[in-house]
């Protein structure tokens, strides 16, 4: 998985919104590009189960 803001748990994909969600990144409640990446990224599914 590329850990992107698009794939982060923490990213707010509602249409037209795209706003971090994440306290702990820098661009907390900004706007962000779903391709748009920060050392903050998030994805617990994905980290705790992989791919499968």
């Amino acid at each position: 998985m590329v850990k992107t803001c698009g794939t982060c748990q923490w990213w707010d994909s509602d249409p037209m919104v795209w706003v971090c969600c994440n306290g702990d990144s820098e661009r907390c409640a900004d706007f962000t590009s779903p391709d748009d990446t920060c050392p903050c990224w998030e994805n617990y599914d994905w980290e705790m189960w992989g791919d499968g």
